[in-house]
Parts: C-alpha cells; structure tokens; sequence
C-alpha cells in the first residue's frame, strides 16, 4: 500500500497531515491503518467550517478503514465569514478529489484506489457527496450522509451500494429522517444513525 520512493516521506500512520495539491488548496490527511490503507475515504465539510475539528473527533476509528482525505470547500464563504463553502460544480469536485488523491500517492507515498471512493459529508458537504453519487454512482457508491441540511432525490441515488445517514442527537432531524424514509422506499441499502449529544 506504500510505496517506496526515493525522496518521498513516508506517513505518520493516523496523524493528521496537511498535504499541498497543486492549484488547489491543501487537504488534511490521516493516512489509514494495515491493510486498507488504500480504500479513499474523501471528507467534505460543511459550510464555512474547517474540517480539523472533524477528523480530531473521528479520524482515530475511520482510519481502521482507509486513509481520509478531507478537503476545503472551492468558494469563500458569504457576509466575509471565516472558512470555506462549496460551489455546485460536481465535475470540478470529481477532479479535484482526483488531484488529491494523486497528491497523497506522491507526497507521501500512498497509492489510493481512485475506482472506488467513500464520500462522507457533513451539513452542505452532504449534498455535494449525494451530488457525486448521483454523477458517478460506480465510483462514489458508498456515502455516508452527515447532518444533511437538504431533501434529497432518493431515485438519483440508486446505483449506490450502501448510504448512511447521521444526525446529531440536539439538531434538527426532520431532513435527515426524511432521506432516510427515501432512501428505504426506493430500495436503496441505508441506516439511520443519531449521534448522542452531538449538535
């Protein structure tokens, strides 16, 4: 799963790293443990937060699955706040998945299966993962839906192979039970998740 190359740092397994992408802005990465190092676990935030915060709480587990690669949103955020939203261009999203999985293989020497890719998605960064199921359900097959602030269209996900939905257990759950209710009727493999004392 590593690769041994010249001039390259090896990962600090199941820290958090940044890597530089080239014409992007850099990803954070916690590379994964034994033997799925090479399953890609992309992370997308929400809007206008940093996705630190986000892989502090939970890296330490999803590592046991795959490397994480979180990325930052494409647009500033409005009214001037701090961090970063996402525009509604999917295919820029795709591509820039791609050049960060590239990046991750280069910089620090882990060859990341490109043909098959967890999205977790947090509030907006839901959205963008249901978006990219939809565009390319081979490829984004597996979702994991986060606080999802939209109703879904549960027919555009039905290539999927498996979709969880999470909600924090002192916010909103209206939406989330609704994607979920969706999700079931059109047949589509799903679990409802309530994350305790989360907001």
């Amino acid at each position: 799963a590593e690769l041994e190359v010249p001039g390259v740092r090896g990962p600090a397994t199941g820290a958090i790293e940044t890597v530089e992408i080239e014409n992007d802005r850099a990803a954070l990465v916690v590379v994964g443990a034994g033997e799925n190092t090479r399953h890609a676990i992309v992370h997308l935030t929400g809007m206008c937060t940093e996705a630190k915060s986000d892989l502090e709480a939970w890296s330490s587990s999803a590592r046991n699955y795959g490397t994480v690669v979180a990325l930052e949103g494409d647009a500033p955020c409005p009214d001037g706040r701090s961090g970063r939203s996402w525009s509604g261009d999917i295919a820029q999203l795709e591509a820039r998945i791609d050049a960060a999985l590239e990046a991750v293989r280069t910089v620090r020497g882990v060859d990341l299966d490109h043909g098959e890719v967890l999205v977790i998605g947090e509030s907006m960064g839901a959205t963008r993962a249901a978006a990219l199921a939809a565009r390319a359900p081979a490829r984004f097959s597996r979702i994991v839906l986060i606080g999802s602030a939209e109703k879904l269209a549960a027919e555009r996900l039905s290539g999927a192979k498996a979709v969880a939905v999470l909600a924090g257990e002192q916010e909103p759950q209206e939406i989330p039970q609704q994607n979920f209710d969706a999700l079931q009727n059109a047949g589509t493999k799903t679990k409802f998740w309530t994350l305790t004392g989360a907001q």
